[in-house]
């Protein structure tokens, strides 16, 4: 079997998740457990971070909560981006 896979959403390995091993991708979308809130991983400006896909901003992807779940990508699920809007 083969499968088609399109250079452009394939995401970097970008770390790994000290608390239990998780592999972090760019573009790699997370819920947060307690709020619901959903942040996307991307790389700005040379540096690794992650931001609320409702608002400006980001923070240091080494401050991603530990209470966050994976629940897809960017690619495979571009609904997940406009989440409460």
């Amino acid at each position: 079997t083969y499968h088609i896979v399109y250079p452009s959403s394939v995401g970097q390995l970008l770390g790994t998740r000290e608390t239990d091993g998780l592999k972090i991708y760019e573009d790699d979308i997370f819920r947060d457990k307690d709020t619901c809130k959903i942040y996307r991983v991307f790389v700005k400006d040379f540096y690794m971070a992650y931001g609320d896909v409702l608002k400006e901003g980001d923070a240091p992807l080494y401050e991603l909560p530990d209470n966050v779940e994976l629940i897809g990508n960017a690619f495979d699920n571009p609904e997940l981006l406009h989440h409460g809007r």
